[in-house]
């Protein structure tokens, strides 16, 4: 039976890191890549350990094993990780309803994935709803940034409620995507 909760070990932050290797884009065809997503970001388990202890990650779990996770950070990791820098600037310039992101008390989600066996089941849907369920109270907002070329989780974060606010090229020339979901008034 799959269990869906808090982050709360050294177990646990492994197994993040290994379903996070298995589905960097590095690490998988370029089908697979097209037809099931893909991350980006690779987590140390340092890092990893951080952002846990201020906001722990959302797992979903079975038989001790992670086969899922949805990682938030809050804007103090804006720095630690280079890849996301352009986001955090980007996302920190950016309005919604007439209001500065920049002033609002917003969590970001740090990457959400689904190993490969488990997806088509509503685990996305239960993760994210379980950290607005868990985060809420503190945060009004969940932000995160999604490739234009992972057309699967564009969708998927849309369908539970987020709205593409911004789309903007990193100095790579990666394209983004800046979605948007207002807890309060969902």
């Amino acid at each position: 039976m799959i269990q869906i909760r808090l982050a709360n070990n050294t177990q646990d932050l492994n197994g993040i890191i290994n379903l996070q290797s298995l589905n960097l884009q590095k690490n998988i065809s370029e089908n697979e890549l097209k037809a099931e997503g893909f991350v980006t970001v690779v987590h140390d388990f340092e890092v990893l350990s951080k952002m846990n202890a201020q906001t722990p990650a959302i797992i979903a779990e079975e038989n001790g094993i992670v086969v899922g996770y949805c990682l938030s950070m809050t804007r103090n990791f804006e720095r630690t990780i280079q890849v996301l820098v352009p986001m955090f600037e980007k996302m920190n310039t950016l309005s919604y309803k007439g209001k500065l992101l920049g002033d609002l008390n917003y969590l970001v989600c740090g990457q959400v994935c689904i190993a490969k066996h488990y997806r088509s089941q509503g685990l996305f849907k239960k993760m994210y709803e379980y950290s607005r369920m868990h985060y809420s109270q503190e945060y009004a907002y969940m932000l995160t940034e999604i490739s234009h070329r992972n057309p699967r989780s564009i969708r998927a974060h849309e369908k539970i409620g987020f709205d593409i606010i911004h789309e903007y090229a990193d100095p790579s020339g990666e394209i983004w995507k800046i979605v948007f979901w207002d807890w309060q008034n969902d």
